[in-house]
């Protein structure tokens, strides 16, 4: 049980790790060719290869060959010796350690939303809220409170938070990959420039005073883990991605 646990952890990582190199030469054309939108939701293809490197056997007829020799070989010497059962221990590890450091900086970032210093960001998995600091009215203009708030509101709309969510539980199951870590930045970066496009749709006569907006907003002292904060243009393109 442990050895299969193990080989399918692997194919499911060499997928992902395949589709996020495959979605990160395929975003910038999207954008520029067909929008934002599409870049955001190319993404999809990531969760997809992993769940078809888990499809049954009895769906992908086995065939006798390299492949199915070297997997043969891999089970034999994880069931060999203790090393599955390691292996499992050493993930489970690590995944305990993701989610523990990814739980403390989530509480960090409650406790500056409990100081009204947090924000703008829309935050909460089941239920979507808007959070503000407690100077939003004295630092936006009105018509500068409603970008802000079309911004969140498009996440919402969108569910990104459970988007958000079910990456960082993929980043702590697959704590060692860092190809996924790379492409779950990348894909925050997408959504927050669909969410812009989203935004410019509705309102393109804005379209100036929403990059001043941008460019005068300050990130918080934290951000949510699993939400989606208002960010500059500065730390969206120098993020890395």
């Amino acid at each position: 049980m442990a050895a299969d646990f193990i080989l399918a952890l692997a194919r499911t990582n060499i997928a992902a790790g395949a589709a996020v190199v495959a979605v990160f030469a395929l975003r910038a054309p999207l954008r520029r060719c067909f929008g934002a939108h599409l870049a955001y939701v190319a993404w999809l293809i990531v969760p997809l290869a992993a769940a078809g490197a888990l499809m049954p056997a009895s769906l992908a007829p086995r065939a006798a060959g390299p492949v199915e020799m070297t997997n043969d070989r891999l089970r034999a010497w994880l069931a060999a010796g203790g090393h599955a059962d390691w292996l499992t221990i050493l993930w489970l590890a690590g995944f305990l350690a993701a989610a523990a450091l990814a739980a403390w900086r989530q509480r960090r970032f409650l406790a500056v939303v409990r100081r009204g210093a947090a924000g703008p960001a829309a935050v909460g998995v089941l239920h979507p809220r808007l959070v503000t600091p407690a100077d939003f009215a004295e630092r936006f203009t009105d018509e500068e409170r409603r970008l802000v708030r079309a911004h969140e509101r498009a996440h919402m709309d969108r569910l990104d938070a459970r988007c958000n969510a079910a990456a960082a539980l993929a980043t702590w199951g697959c704590w060692f990959n860092p190809l996924l870590r790379l492409g779950v930045r990348a894909m925050r970066l997408d959504q927050e420039l669909a969410c812009d496009a989203t935004v410019l749709d509705r309102l393109p006569a804005a379209r100036r005073l929403y990059a001043e907006t941008l460019l005068r907003s300050q990130p918080a002292t934290a951000a949510p883990i699993l939400g989606c904060q208002w960010r500059s243009p500065g730390w969206r393109h120098g993020s890395g991605c």
